[in-house]
């Protein structure tokens, strides 16, 4: 087998973000430096000046924190591929928003329609929240089947958003909620459960007005289909199948229906991938990758040291 068929990527979605990613790698590379400059021109918004500045509450905004780090998992894969001349994957993945860097990474998407798409569905994002006031809740030691009968006991909205990984749900309810969430989680044994700093019921039918707005901008994108066999979607934590899926009705389905990530995980590991990289800030994905197979070789990318790491553990494992 060609080693590079048991490599994957895996994309950090919201979360990661801190004031000053990508600085280096944008100071020392002129690769960023484009990327950049066209994620600028497209949006119409300094992410650069964001990225590397913050303020860290305007980093936290749902448009600039999806901006931000689209911009950053770009741009480090970017680096990676310009110091591996022939680098190859075998499959891409990416947490909810990471998704969309996963499909420019397999070429499914152009750099600028990838910018423009997920400016719109931040958007229509960002104005549901506002619509109907919602959020997350990470539930830890609490496996689906507990956290969907939590969900069902709630007097109110509440449903299952994320499966990350073993003994990690992540649920998307009515903000007014979330006390009693964590009450009876912690009846069903959760050892933590942590509302998460996002603003609003993601992944959920709160979201079922950008979900139905972001159609419209799907329509006009070029999407290159025959390339999307290698990207593990969160919908269904599958492969793309041309034969009968969709991209488009895919990217709109997943705004309001759960992260299946853990599943998504497994399907790569039955595929033979045992090399994880996660290019982009912060190792979140590799920390939940921890918890479903700690047998696997992970590495990340998101300034210099980590670069030198990755590219020293890679030439030196695999071939290219």
């Amino acid at each position: 087998m060609d080693k590079r068929n048991t490599i994957a990527l895996l994309f950090p979605g919201q979360g990661g973000q801190y004031p000053g990613m990508g600085k280096e790698l944008y100071d020392q590379f002129d690769v960023v430096k484009d990327i950049f400059r066209r994620a600028k021109h497209t949006t119409g918004i300094a992410i650069d000046e964001l990225c590397f500045q913050g303020p860290e509450e305007k980093l936290k905004e749902t448009l600039f924190s999806q901006l931000c780090v689209l911009a950053v998992s770009i741009a480090s894969f970017e680096v990676l591929r310009t110091h591996l001349p022939g680098f190859s994957f075998a499959y891409a993945a990416g947490l909810s928003l990471g998704e969309y860097s996963a499909l420019y990474a397999a070429g499914v998407l152009g750099l600028e329609e990838t910018f423009l798409l997920v400016k719109n569905r931040a958007e229509h994002m960002q104005k549901a929240c506002k619509e109907r006031s919602g959020t997350m809740v990470s539930l830890l030691g609490v496996e689906e089947a507990a956290a969907e009968e939590l969900c069902r006991k709630m007097d109110g909205f509440c449903k299952v958003a994320n499966l990350n990984c073993p003994g990690q749900v992540v649920v998307s309810c009515e903000k007014a909620l979330v006390p009693e969430v964590i009450d009876k989680a912690k009846q069903k044994g959760a050892k933590r459960s942590i509302e998460i700093q996002v603003a609003g019921a993601f992944h959920s039918d709160y979201m079922s007005s950008a979900a139905e707005a972001f159609e419209d901008n799907l329509k006009d994108i070029p999407f290159q289909e025959e390339k999307a066999c290698r990207v593990i979607f969160n919908l269904t934590g599958e492969a793309f199948d041309p034969d009968k899926d969709d991209v488009r009705q895919i990217l709109k389905d997943h705004v309001t229906h759960p992260v299946l990530w853990e599943k998504s995980v497994r399907t790569m590991l039955k595929k033979g991938v045992s090399h994880f990289i996660e290019p982009g800030p912060g190792k979140i994905l590799g920390g939940l990758l921890k918890r479903i197979d700690r047998t696997v070789s992970y590495y990340h990318i998101e300034d210099r040291q980590s670069l030198e790491k990755t590219l020293e553990a890679l030439s030196g494992s695999l071939v290219f």
